[in-house]
């Protein structure tokens, strides 16, 4: 979340470092007459130290928990199966939804042996497999619904579908065992849902008499198992996983036949049976309504083509995605493949909008707290002005000029805002140990359109950024807030400020 940040904050930090090394080497009495100043003042540096911890130590730790919240959410999106990095037929994005059927790519096998055989690739990627996109209509149990589902590559299901939670039955596994279904007959329930399509011809297949009005009607094929079989059975290519919302709207459960209906690349229909071998939750409530995912194998029997959508990538580290995607664009290139790449951001619809809600929620909290800060530590430098007024009187009338009184309540408001960045820092970690590891985190409620509750934590330990963001608040709230504080001080006549009771 705050990745972006981080040149900006390095640059800031930078600044800063070079402000106090000028005023070691060119000002050091200032520095120490103004040191003195804070220690002596015990009551006011406490107050002020107190409003700069209470706020940014708060701000810090929601900064960790919004990049925890926004990393719990982009590594979940990344492990239900759409990987780091994909990669399409050129044309497939920009296709509208009925025609990306046109734009799968044919020779995936091949793409994929490039992309392992390459050893600067190996050392990032952690698994590799295709995506079959298909939607249509899921029936059982006298129900039937839209679905959207996916054919995944069993043999790297575990690893590139992690994030989906198995809440009931088990995995996809990867088999070459088929049940071997009954003979083709018309599925009845479907009839009056066609009625008026053209029918399409179906070789070697019985078909049935049209009705006395010679109306035709679509005639849908099916494959059904010989028996429904048990969550426990042994791994059959036509298994599937079923999104928890849409389990619950069919009323299926494990071991049950629904009925998968498609729109094939040539127009015509398709239907197969499948076996609910295990239901799953993902992060988003639209997916959990929707999804069903079967062996590779099987969708292509269903779509009647062997080809795929996509290829994703999964890389042992996020961080890894710049590298790794610049040498995939490369290889494609050397290559001259007829294909075209994508992020897991740009695929991420809703990752983008809750990233985009959490920055300008981000930004106004920490503009209100830094302006609360900032305010408060004015008002206290500008009460330490009226309480010194005589020390200021005495200090001009020894001979100390405009300037100098100026740069002595600057190098003290500059002073308080590195003890108050310091501080900070600190409580804000200590917080946070205390939280993850003795509290266990924080239990939230699932975010609009997700279906997970989670633990909140904050990211904080391991985040030298909000660290530097952190301490750059405190140092430029305080310098800032002293400048007015410092001017006034600067223009205080000798004789009235001496004469100050």
């Amino acid at each position: 979340m705050l990745e972006t940040q981080k040149e900006f904050m390095i640059t800031v930090s930078c600044i800063i470092l070079l402000i106090l090394t000028t005023i070691f080497l060119f000002n050091r009495s200032i520095l120490v007459l103004a040191a003195r100043n804070i220690i002596k003042n015990k009551r006011r540096t406490f107050i002020l130290l107190c409003v700069i911890v209470s706020g940014l130590a708060g701000l810090m730790l929601f900064f960790g928990f919004a990049d925890d919240s926004l990393h719990g959410l982009r590594e979940a999106t990344i492990s239900s199966g759409l990987g780091h990095i994909q990669v399409y037929q050129k044309g497939y994005r920009a296709a509208a939804m009925p025609d990306k059927i046109n734009f799968n790519i044919p020779n995936y096998r091949e793409i994929v042996g490039i992309f392992e055989s390459d050893a600067e690739l190996k050392k990032y990627v952690k698994g590799m497999a295709a995506d079959l996109d298909m939607s249509g209509l899921i029936a059982g149990h006298g129900k039937s619904t839209v679905f959207v589902g996916k054919g995944v590559d069993t043999q790297n299901f575990k690893v590139m579908n992690a994030g989906d939670e198995i809440t009931e039955g088990k995995p996809l596994e990867h088999t070459d065992v088929f049940v071997k279904p009954e003979q083709k007959e018309l599925t009845n329930e479907f009839e009056e849902m066609f009625e008026g399509f053209p029918v399409p011809g179906q070789d070697g297949a019985e078909k049935k008499d049209a009705p006395k009005d010679d109306k035709p009607k679509q005639e849908i094929w099916k494959d059904s198992t010989i028996e429904k079989r048990a969550a426990n059975a042994e791994a059959a290519m036509d298994d599937a996983l079923l999104g928890d919302g849409l389990k619950n709207a069919l009323n299926a459960k494990l071991g049950d036949a629904l009925t998968l209906v498609v729109s094939t690349k040539s127009g015509a229909l398709n239907a197969l049976d499948i076996n609910v071998r295990g239901v799953i939750l993902g992060v988003e409530t639209s997916y959990n309504d929707t999804i069903v995912k079967i062996p590779m194998q099987y969708a292509w029997k269903l779509m009647g083509r062997e080809d795929v959508s996509k290829i994703c990538i999964l890389l042992h580290k996020t961080e890894f995605l710049d590298l790794a995607y610049r040498r995939v664009q490369e290889l494609v290139k050397e290559k001259n493949l007829n294909l075209e790449t994508s992020t897991w951001v740009e695929e991420a619809r809703m990752y983008q909008k809750v990233s985009s809600l959490l920055h300008d929620i981000f930004g106004s909290i920490s503009f209100i707290i830094v302006l609360v800060v900032t305010f408060s530590i004015a008002n206290a430098m500008m009460m330490s002005v009226m309480e010194r007024t005589r020390e200021i009187g005495t200090l001009r009338a020894l001979g100390n000029t405009k300037n100098e009184i100026l740069r002595l309540f600057m190098t003290e408001g500059f002073v308080i805002g590195l003890m108050g960045g310091v501080l900070s820092m600190v409580v804000g970690i200590a917080i946070s140990i205390f939280m993850n590891d003795v509290v266990g985190g924080i239990p939230m409620a699932p975010p609009p359109g997700t279906s997970k509750a989670f633990i909140a934590h904050f990211r904080v330990v391991n985040n030298p950024l909000i660290w530097c963001i952190t301490f750059n608040l405190a140092v430029f709230a305080a310098f800032i807030s002293s400048i007015l504080p410092a001017k006034k001080a600067s223009n205080m006549e000798i004789v009235e400020s001496i004469r100050y009771v």
